[in-house]
């Protein structure tokens, strides 16, 4: 299938979200649901005796209820999909039992977890390595709606080649590595290339370690679509990224995001001055400088008093210490030198929280480090240092008041960072249409827009709004995941306008993940704009 773009960096990031939607479309259509009761044992027992497992299986737990596996979960020649049972108490919880090593879900096929709270640490308090692996080749991950606690090397574990990652509505919290802050990553590809890692509305609190690895050891791998957007990150003890990501990302995009105390160790005055986000020369392989889109936009950085109180209490004893910048200065100076690469909007005001971590026990980690105390002490947010058993509802809120100069900083005037914090923004930001990557609008480009489509799910009717400059021909077709054109409704002339609607009738189309295009051919504007809807039966 040929999809027609006015901005290819969009196109191409849309080519990856249809195929991420894959697995999201199988989950959500999904009719064979077997209901899986608490205890010990049996999220493994319901799984490994499911012997007539349909294709669109769904396992789904009791919230509340705590899952200890007592054998590592390995999905190979199948989807595995779990998620909470509907309902608003809190998420079911699954953890390692006694005996259970790193790698406790170990994913050789395709796998969506929803709603649901991973926990890395066993019962005596010890947290597992790798909680998590991605070990098929060309595997689609869902992570929707999730807590992943624990976890003292990394999270997520990807080992095989052109995997596609998905992340929304989630949090990561208390990756912590005191002995090592390169170690305690959210994800963290083993020098594989990947296809696709997209990360939205999402919160990463106190990671010792890089928030994403992609790795340095191969010049042959490449990351072709990195996007991290209204994502909040509390607290680091290293950058976002590790350079790997920057240098071998095809397309680069970090746009929304509130960033406060990344890499929370600051640096020397004297030190060549440093940033949390380096981007460079494309080192990979398979692709070139002029394939790449690089953007870094409307980012908020700050530092919180009380880090910055830390640090001027280190100056003033003769160990100077300053944060470190959004952009690393090299890193800027290869965007200003670019065409392919942009940077621009980003603002450092602080903010204020309704309900931030405590930052106390952060702190004397800090001071430990940088004394080389032999003996550094473990810290996590909001579970007095105690990371089992699980504590929910989480403690912190990092929504903030709408006086706060971040509260209409990120595009289309939304907050900056994880909208989750928002109710009624995040509502707004889903009937506006989210972002390209996730449900395809407001796509816009030579004098039109297309705004989102609703309702989205639906079963019937679909309205889509469309803006043109000027008049122009009008049609619409609808694609399914296959490339397959399964309708085209000729809406004809229609004059220049905002917000005029096109209706299509989906009632005859099977449940998935479909994709609108719309065309417009006119004396003024002439090209295609396209948003993703789902149909439900």
């Amino acid at each position: 299938m040929t999809l027609l773009f006015l901005s290819p960096g969009r196109g191409r990031l849309l080519a990856a979200a249809l195929c991420l939607a894959a697995v999201s479309a199988a989950s959500a259509s999904a009719q064979s649901e077997l209901a899986v009761a608490p205890g010990v044992g049996t999220l493994n027992e319901a799984i490994a005796g499911d012997a007539s497992r349909p294709a669109d299986r769904v396992y789904v737990l009791t919230r509340g209820g705590d899952y200890s596996l007592t054998a590592p979960i390995v999905n190979d020649g199948y989807v595995l999909r779990i998620r909470a049972a509907d309902g608003d108490g809190v998420r079911p919880v699954i953890r390692p039992g006694e005996g259970v090593g790193s790698r406790f879900l170990d994913f050789g096929a395709d796998a969506v977890l929803d709603g649901v709270f991973v926990l890395g640490v066993a019962e005596d308090g010890v947290q597992k390595g790798i909680p998590m692996r991605v070990g098929g080749t060309g595997q689609r991950l869902i992570l929707n709606d999730c807590v992943f606690e624990g976890g003292n090397s990394r999270f997520v574990e990807v080992t095989a080649p052109d995997t596609k990652i998905r992340v929304t509505d989630s949090q990561f919290r208390n990756l912590v590595r005191p002995d090592n802050v390169s170690n305690g990553r959210a994800i963290d590809y083993r020098d594989v290339p990947a296809d696709s890692l997209f990360i939205q509305n999402s919160s990463f609190l106190n990671v010792t370690g890089f928030v994403v690895r992609f790795g340095t050891g191969s010049a042959s791998t490449a990351l072709q679509h990195f996007i991290f957007d209204h994502n909040t990150v509390h607290t680091t003890s290293n950058d976002l990224t590790d350079s790997g990501v920057g240098n071998r990302s095809v397309e680069y995009i970090v746009t929304n995001n509130l960033f406060v105390n990344v890499n929370g160790p600051g640096q020397s005055p004297s030190d060549t001055p440093d940033g949390i986000l380096q981007v460079n020369a494309f080192d990979g392989s398979g692709f070139s400088e002029g394939d790449r889109t690089i953007e870094i936009a409307n980012n908020g950085l700050f530092t919180s008093p009380e880090i910055l109180a830390y640090y001027q209490a280190r100056t003033d004893a003769g160990d100077p210490l300053i944060p470190l910048q959004l952009i690393q200065p090299s890193s800027q100076e290869f965007i200003d030198g670019s065409s392919q690469a942009t940077a621009q909007n980003n603002i450092t005001d602080a903010v204020d929280f309704v309900s931030p971590p405590r930052l106390d026990s952060y702190i004397d980690f800090l001071t430990a480090m940088r004394d080389f105390d032999p003996n550094l002490p473990f810290w996590a947010f909001g579970t007095d240092d105690a990371l089992y058993p699980v504590e929910q509802p989480l403690p912190e809120d990092l929504g903030y008041d709408e006086a706060e100069p971040a509260f209409m900083a990120a595009k289309r005037f939304f907050p900056l960072g994880d909208l989750n914090w928002f109710d009624d923004d995040l509502k707004q930001f889903f009937l506006d249409g989210g972002t390209v990557a996730t449900a395809g609008g407001p796509e816009t480009g030579g004098g039109i827009a297309l705004h989102a489509a609703y309702p989205n799910p639906t079963s019937g009717r679909l309205t889509m709004r469309l803006d043109l400059d000027a008049p122009a021909e009008v049609t619409v077709r609808v694609v399914d995941l296959l490339g397959r054109v399964v309708l085209t409704e000729r809406a004809g002339a229609m004059a220049a306008g905002s917000g005029q609607p096109l209706r299509l009738t989906v009632s005859g189309l099977p449940a998935g993940v479909y994709l609108a295009e719309v065309t417009v051919r006119g004396a003024v504007a002439s090209g295609s704009v396209a948003q993703r809807f789902t149909v439900v039966r």
